[in-house]
């Protein structure tokens, strides 16, 4: 989802943490809710040799009763993969109007392509049709930037602007959504009774449109200096203090984590709260990049960060067809009990990366190139 920088532009290093951050986040949040459900959609093996230790577990959601997963998952689910999306955007922008121009039908063509992936990633470790139709935050994200991008080729950032300013004036009405509602009930009841308009456009456009923004400010302002970041992240504190005024707390279903995951981002105090959220850290972390202040001593993070998209492509395959059958009947075996918990998942996550780099380094594209 990065785009290439020229050789006169050097990476953003700092982003490269922050985004590493938030995926490693993303990736803790989707095994632990992996494992509340278990044993309802994925385990098929009860009352089978070994596997009977699980049997008091079967058609159960598992409890997430790990401290310090439960308060990460508290602060951050709301708007983990809502950064994620806002710094795509950011990267986005780094062209002028003009150069863009040129790059546009490259950027649409990618963005397609990993819609494509992302379809058939979710085929794969769908329990049912319906959940493998769909609709997840990979494909919103590819939705959203490919119209933020015809916006930007065709009316340049005034474009932007305003999609953004519509995104937040739509919650006047309440009656707005209910389209989204409506495409929900017509697939469930014509296609498949688990089908899920779950990230909605209209959920993520905000931030996706403030990614942008932002990064407009950063790449082409420079002529504003320091105080493009301090307008920014004074901005973002701002209507967060809005939201904890007017708005409503977050609140964890502990048997299904990712249940309220989009509850924030239903609401107009909640999406502030999104919004400021990404203005003030992606901000600050551009800021402290510009002056040199480099988080690159952080390097698990930032070769998460700069592999992100492959990690998140694959992360879901790996764990519902390698890592957990191998848990659990390691589970089975030696009489391991199964729950979610930071450390558990943090083990997961670097399973992951481990295999991420292990196919880096093998090659095995370029191999089947080569058949090809």
């Amino acid at each position: 989802m990065d785009d290439p920088l020229p050789p006169k532009k050097t990476r953003n290093v700092n982003l490269d943490v922050l985004r590493g951050f938030f995926v490693s986040l993303a990736l803790l949040q989707h095994f632990a809710y992996y494992w509340n459900i278990w044993f309802i959609d994925h385990f098929k093996d009860h009352d089978r040799g070994v596997f009977s230790f699980y049997n008091d577990l079967v058609g159960k959601n598992i409890m997430l009763e790990d401290p310090i997963a439960f308060h990460l998952l508290v602060f951050f689910t709301p708007w983990v993969s809502q950064v994620y999306l806002s710094l795509a955007a950011f990267n986005l922008s780094f062209r002028d109007h003009h150069d863009f121009i040129r790059v546009f039908p490259k950027k649409i063509k990618i963005f397609i392509s990993l819609f494509i992936f992302f379809v058939f990633e979710n085929f794969l470790v769908a329990a049912t049709f319906g959940e493998a139709i769909s609709f997840y935050p990979l494909m919103s994200w590819m939705v959203i930037l490919i119209l933020i991008a015809t916006v930007y080729k065709f009316f340049n950032i005034k474009g932007v602007i305003i999609i953004f300013i519509l995104s937040l004036l739509s919650w006047s009405t309440s009656d707005i959504f209910i389209w989204g509602d409506q495409f929900e009930r017509f697939v469930r009841f014509n296609i498949h009774p688990y089908f899920e308009y779950d990230a909605r456009i209209e959920y993520f456009l905000p931030s996706g449109c403030i990614g942008f923004l932002l990064g407009h400010l950063h790449f082409h302002k420079e002529k504003w200096g320091d105080a493009r970041y301090f307008f920014a992240m004074a901005f973002g504190v701002i209507i967060i203090g809005v939201y904890n005024i007017f708005g409503e707390p977050f609140t964890l279903n502990r048997f299904d984590i990712l249940a309220t995951e989009h509850d924030l981002a239903e609401t107009f105090f909640g999406t502030l709260n999104i919004i400021g959220i990404n203005s003030f850290v992606i901000m600050l972390f551009s800021m402290l990049n510009q002056k040199n202040i480099h988080l690159a001593f952080l390097k698990p993070l930032k070769w998460i960060g700069i592999n992100s998209l492959l990690i998140f492509g694959l992360h879901r395959i790996l764990f519902v067809h390698l890592i957990a059958p191998i848990r659990v009947y390691l589970g089975a075996v030696f009489n391991w009990p199964i729950y979610p918990s930071f450390f558990n998942e943090l083990t997961h996550l670097i399973i992951v990366c481990f295999i991420v780099y292990l196919i880096q380094k093998s090659n095995i594209i370029e191999l089947f190139r080569r058949q090809n």
